[in-house]
Parts: structure tokens; sequence; C-alpha cells
């Protein structure tokens, strides 16, 4: 709070009431914000330091004592008060005021009967008053406020809150509450939370923020309950360590497992951002035999100098495969079997792409890990259109594959392109011509593959497409239809790989996209024979004058020339790859992709892929989204037939509806198909005023415990369920724990 100073107290009654006039000071009296939509305003810079005063009458005593009565206004930059009468004693520089006081400034709004300050001393009192805070959106009475400084202010006897005048819906009652401005803080002293005049809970002491700055201090509790781990409570403390810094450390009860303690340190600097995160429970009560100590640490990093250098690191690890299942909290973290052990380092210019990287993945609950690069390297020399317009590029790799138990490998890669993209304005072809070149040196324990193998082959493709437009009328409404045929060839020789062990390849996810590939295989230990030509035609329909796309078709297969030969196997007698094709058919399935938004809330969008040899869908997915203010939708079906493996079949349907202005109801239901059975299910209702909000969720997901060969343990409960409560104080905290329904719910946008 900063008070009327001018210099050695004295008062320009002309040019003051002149400048007072020119400022607009809404006096009728505190703002009516909700602290959900509104945003603090920023100060604005200090004006005239001069003090202008206006009042019905004005007279001088003895001792340099100035009185105003009737109708005073006192105006000096941003600041300004009102009142019946006051007095300014120039002598001691002292202002008292009564009768209906009004005072604003850039920090605070107060009402009151009367106040008494000290000038010089920036110090004073206000007694039975209301203020609120212009930044932050606190309002409240109090007793007294005793202002100890510029920023410093002491409340007596108060009950402060967020909500606008006339509501208090919320409200912490406090025997004492201290605010600094200057670093956006208050700590509240004997305090108790009231939801409509009824007492919640009370605490010895609590800090908040009085504006939108970090602070630190305990943070508001949070609780739960769930069939894993019982009832919850976790007390997170903040530590604004620098405006570049920060940690939080948290102690989390689990009534069925014991204390777990955890911390998160971030770090932001001008060329990095740095975040280490760390968990750990000790002794629980609940876990398996030899697995009572539990944790699991993170470190990630991004590093960019803002020119050529970009650095990753994503270093994760955990006790034991079972901590996700036990501590997920939902279908999609309780159900994680994979751990990311990756670093990144590359330069990169207009012609030069140079990357290093070092990864050592884990797989959770299966008997094998992927293979560790340490390192791999890569290397690409790109010239576009240098010379007649051909276009050139060089790629080279070398890795190291580490394994523990399986063939151990170093990998040299060496891809020359050339290729001649001609491109107009009504379409484009583009040939292409690689020399794929590629040496093994392997390390077999079961001494069946070879220890070098070199493999060379060229790789030749052309692809070239169309546009055609037209002009559609429908429904009185103008739209641009455009026809876009593709043709894809591709030739690639066939040459035997089976002596090449399996380090980072498998089959490519079928779909559009797939037809065009040079390879039907990711990574490059498998480099997939073909003789095919692709062909899609896409259709697409925009608003003429917004240029809107409403719809987009695409319709696409690869017909074979000749059967395909390679295939994902290692040795004459080696194990087929996963979900392996037909090599022999004559062509692939036929692939549609349709996006449809014809009407401005609804959108239809799904890819199937049909074998018409099979006369069934191999693959699909189709959804149904419906938009607007008030109502989000999602439905979704999604199949996939494994050959040799289970397939798999799931519905989803996932709303977040705002029924009212205060009420919505939000929830979530996967079912699988095949087992007719519900994987993942919420439902849950939400409550929000101007200044508070309550969320209530009941959740039930499948949860497997995996034995350390994959398998499921027996007797274990399939199923986790818990209830979530989560109560909002908008513009001051949330109290429970917290949901992720962005993440569920496609659309949903968490309001709170």
């Amino acid at each position: 709070m900063t008070l009327f100073a001018g210099q050695e107290g004295a008062v320009d009654q002309q040019s003051g009431a002149e400048k007072a006039s020119e400022v607009e000071t809404d006096l009728d009296f505190f703002i009516p914000k909700c602290p959900g939509v509104s945003l603090a305003t920023e100060p604005l810079a200090e004006v005239d330091p001069e003090i202008g005063v206006t009042a019905d009458d004005t007279s001088i005593g003895s001792g340099g004592v100035v009185r105003f009565k009737g109708k005073v206004n006192i105006q000096q930059g941003h600041k300004s008060l009102s009142a019946h009468q006051a007095e300014l004693n120039k002598t001691e520089n002292t202002f008292k005021a009564k009768g209906d006081i009004r005072y604003q400034d850039q920090q605070i709004r107060i009402t009151s009967q009367a106040i008494d300050l000290d000038i010089s001393k920036q110090t004073g009192q206000v007694t039975d008053t209301s203020f609120q805070l212009i930044r932050g959106a606190l309002r409240g009475d109090a007793e007294a406020i005793n202002i100890m400084s510029d920023h410093q202010m002491i409340l007596t006897n108060t009950g402060i809150t967020t909500c606008p005048p006339n509501d208090e819906s919320w409200l912490l009652q406090s025997s004492e509450v201290e605010i600094d401005s200057s670093i956006g803080e208050g700590t509240a002293r004997d305090v108790v939370l009231r939801i409509n005049d009824f007492p919640i809970f009370y605490l010895p002491t609590i800090s908040f923020p009085t504006d939108n700055r970090r602070k630190s201090g305990f943070l508001y509790p949070s609780f739960g309950t769930s069939s894993r781990n019982g009832f919850e409570l976790e007390v997170p403390w903040y530590w604004n360590i620098a405006p570049d810094k920060d940690a939080t450390f948290e102690a989390r009860y689990l009534s069925d497992r014991g204390l777990m303690l955890g911390g998160e340190y971030r770090q932001q600097t001008e060329n990095s951002s740095n975040v280490l995160y760390g968990e750990y429970l000790p002794n629980d009560k609940d876990g398996l035999e030899g697995m009572e100590d539990r944790y699991f640490y993170q470190f990630q990093s991004d590093y960019s100098d803002g020119n050529h250098w970009r650095g990753l690191l994503d270093i994760n690890s955990v006790s034991d495969d079972d901590y996700f299942y036990d501590f997920g909290g939902n279908y999609d973290s309780g159900n994680r079997n994979f751990l990311k052990r990756y670093g990144q380092m590359s330069y990169s210019d207009e012609h030069l792409l140079f990357t290093g990287i070092i990864s050592n993945d884990e797989l959770l609950s299966t008997p094998n890990d992927p293979y560790s690069r340490l390192p791999q390297l890569r290397l690409s020399l790109l010239y576009p259109e240098s010379f007649i317009g051909l276009t050139t590029n060089l790629d080279v790799e070398a890795t190291a594959f580490r394994h523990e138990t399986g063939v151990e490998a170093e990998r040299l890669i060496v891809v020359p392109e050339i290729s001649l993209p001609m491109n107009w304005l009504a379409g484009y072809i583009h040939p292409n011509l690689k020399f794929h070149y590629s040496h093994y040196s392997q390390d077999d324990p079961a001494d069946i593959l070879p220890e070098s193998v070199s493999r060379a082959l060229p790789i030749f493709s052309v692809d070239s497409g169309m546009v055609f437009e037209r002009m559609l009328d429908f429904s009185q409404q103008s739209y641009i239809q455009t026809i876009e045929p593709r043709l894809f060839y591709l030739y690639v020789p066939e040459k035997e790989q089976n002596e090449i062990a399996l380090f980072d390849t498998t089959s490519v996810n079928n779909g559009v996209d797939s037809l065009f590939r040079e390879n039907r295989y990711t990574g490059q230990d498998r480099i997939g024979d073909s003789n095919q030509v692709s062909l899609a035609i896409t259709s697409r329909i925009y608003d003429q004058d917004s240029g809107r796309e409403r719809m987009r078709l695409t319709m696409g297969r690869a017909y074979f020339l000749e059967d395909r030969q390679v295939s994902l196997a290692v040795s004459e007698n080696g194990l087929p790859g996963i979900d392996e094709e037909d090599l022999g058919e004559a062509n692939s399935a036929l692939i549609t992709n349709l996006q449809l938004n014809l009407y401005d809330h609804w959108w239809l969008k799904g890819e199937l892929e049909y074998d018409s040899s099979k006369n069934e869908t191999e693959k699909g997915v189709m959804g149904v989204e419906y938009r607007s203010s008030n109502l989000a939708l999602n439905l979704r079906h999604r199949l996939n037939r494994y050959t040799g493996g289970e397939d798999y079949e799931q519905s989803d349907v996932s709303f977040a509806w705002q029924l009212t202005d205060n009420f919505s109801f939000v929830g979530r239901w996967q079912q699988d198909l095949r087992k007719n059975q519900t994987v993942n299910s919420f439902g849950g209702i939400e409550y929000e005023s101007c200044c508070w909000a309550v969320r209530l969720v009941a959740r039930r997901y499948l949860n497997i415990r995996l034995d350390q060969d994959g398998l499921q343990v027996p007797g274990t409960d399939e199923f986790n369920k818990g209830i979530y409560l989560e109560f909002i104080l908008k513009g001051l905290t949330n109290i429970g724990n917290g949901l992720n329904l962005e993440r569920d719910i496609q659309g949903y946008q968490d309001r709170f």
C-alpha cells in the first residue's frame, strides 16, 4: 500500500484539483471480478507526485493544520481518497480522515470510517474496513489494517476470499494476516476455512500468493482413495529458489503402504530446461517379497543454443516392474511398461545434420529388453536443386548395438541419393534413386549368425501427382472440390537378409502413408524387396469464402508386380516377425481415410484397411466428434486383427457436458468388445461458481500385475478403483486429488 507523499507535505490545491479531474477513478467501489476469469492487471508507472485536494470547505488552523470538510477528494498520481472530512498536519506530516472513506492505489482498495496516517514514515492504521487487492483479487473485511511500510500491512481479525463483493461462498477466517506486496505473499495465522459459513478445517498457519508471482511455502494438501493404496494424503512444500529455478517436496501418506517421499527440481536457463523428479517409498507394507523399497526417478533436459546445437536427455529408472501398476493412478500410467533412457546431441545448418544418440531403454514385466545404442552416429548432407535441378543427399550411420543376452553388432550404413524433383502448379513428378550399402560385424552367443555380413542394393522410386479443381454449389453455398490422383512406383531388388539379426526393425503400421514408403519395415535391418505400383486418389471440399476444409477422402492401394521374398526372419530357421503379412498377396489392403466436417459442430474421422481376399476389415478406427460451447463428445471404435495373435477391438465414449452455467458432467467408457469387459471408465460431476468449484469423479480401470515372464500373477486384482474429490478456491488454490481430464476427454478444457 502506497500512501500519499508530497514534497514536505505541500498541497497544490489548484493544480491538484485540475489533475484530479483528469483521472477517471471508479469509487463505486470494489471490482466485481471473477478470479477464475479475470486476470490481474500490471501496475502502471507512477505519475505526478503532487497532491491535489478538493473539498466543499477548507480552513487553515494554527500549527500548520489544514482541515477539509464536505466531499473531500484527494488525488496523487494513481492514488485517491474520498471522505467526509480530513485533516492534514503539515508540521507533524500526519493525515487523518473520517466518514465514508474510500481509498485506492494500484495495489489495494479500502473502505472504512477512519484512517490515521503518518506520511513521513509511510505507516498508519485503518479501522473497521473492507479491502480488495487489485492484482490478486483477494478481498475481505478486517477489524483493523496496520500499515507497516510502503508494501507491508497486517490485518487483524479478518476474513479473506476471492469471491466478488456480496459473495462469501468460501472464506478464510484468521486472527492475523500479514501481506507483503513487494514479494506477492500473504501469511495467515489461526485459519479456519468456511464454505457457506460452515467450518471445514483449521490450520495454525498458511501462506498464500497475493498476485501471480511464485512463492515458497506449503501448498494445500490433496487427498483421495483407491483400492490399490487405500486412503491417500499428499502434503507438498514449494521452494521458490530463484527466478530461474524452483523445487517441490512432497510427503504422500498411503494407508495401505506407508509414507512416500518425493521431490521435483526445475531449472530454466537461457539455453536449457531441466527437470529432476524422484519418489521413494521405504518398507512398502503391501509390496511383494523382495520389493519392499520402492522408487522412481526421472531426469529430463532440453538444450538449444538458438542456432545450430540441440541436446535432449531423458533418463528414467524404477525399483521394480510393478511400480506403475501400484502407483500409476490411471489406465495409461497404471499399465505403463516402458522406460525411456535416451540422450541426443545434434548439429544442423543449411546443408548438414549430425546427430549422436545413446539409448538404453527398458521394458517392464517382460523378459526381453530392446537393444541399446552405444552409440549411434548419423550424418546427413543435403544439397537441394544444386545442379540442373538435381537434389543430392548422403546419409551415413554408424551404430553399436548392445544386449545382455542377444546378438551384439556394429552396423555401418552409407546411402547416397539423387533425385530430380519437377513441380508445376497442377502437379509434380519426383524420380529418386538411392544406393543402400550396409555392413554388420555380429557377435552371436549361439554361434549361428556370421560374424561379418554386407548388403548392397539400389532403390528406385517415382512419385507423381496432380490436382484438379472445380466449383461446386450445394444448398445455396459455394465450395471448391479437388481431385488429386497420386501414382507411386517402387523397385527394390530381392536380397537375402536372414543372416542379419533384428536390432531396430519391425513392421510398419499400415495406413495411407505406408503406400508411399520406400521400405515396408522400420529401421535398417531389413530392406523389403518390392516391384509395386501404389495408386491413391484424394478429394477435398473447401468453403469458397473461408477456405475451410469440409471434407477430405483418400482411397488407395498398392499393386505388387512380383511376389515379395524378404521377411522378418533371422537365419534359415529364424522366428517370423510379429504380424508378418502374406508376402504372396497380389495387392495390399484397400485403405480409406476420411475426415468430414459438413456441419460446424460435427466431425467424422476414420481410416479403414479392407482385405478383399478375406472379405474383412483388417484394421480400422472410426470416430465421431461433436464440439460446441457446452459439449465435447467423442465416439470411437478401433479394430486390429493380428496374424497369429489376439485380435483387438474396443469402443470408446468420452464426454464433457456443461448442463447449466454451474453444473457439468464428465465421463469416459472404454469397452473391450472381444472380452466383453470394461477396461477403463470414470464418471463425475463438476460444480462451478464465480469463485469456487468442486469436482467429484469415480474411476475404475483395468490393471494387471505381471510376473518376470510377462504373465499375469494368479489371484491379483485386475481392477483399480478410486474416488477423487477436488475443491478449487479460485484465485487461491486447489484442495484434493487433481485429475488430468484433458488427457482423457479430447476437446475438454479445464476451466479451473
